[in-house]
């Protein structure tokens, strides 16, 4: 079980994508990793447009990072 093996490993996982698939990636995310873990998405890092944004994942079902250099983080 997928919620399990996130529980027990103790690690982080970073994720970095191209940003023209950002969205797919989050919704792979959320497709795979169970509704009530915590994901933060940094995006445009150290531009006035940062934005560092951690939700369940559930809530994050209904967004769109769109295609702004991010990073993803589980852990």
């Amino acid at each position: 079980h997928i919620d399990q093996a996130l529980q027990q490993s103790g690690y982080t996982q970073i994720w970095m994508e191209t940003p023209y698939r950002n969205d797919r990636l989050l919704q792979a995310i959320c497709k795979t990793i169970p509704g009530h873990r915590s994901l933060t998405v940094a995006c445009d890092l150290n531009s006035s447009t940062e934005s560092i944004i951690t939700q369940s994942i559930k809530d994050w079902k209904s967004q769109r990072v769109g295609k702004r250099p991010a990073i993803f983080v589980l852990g």
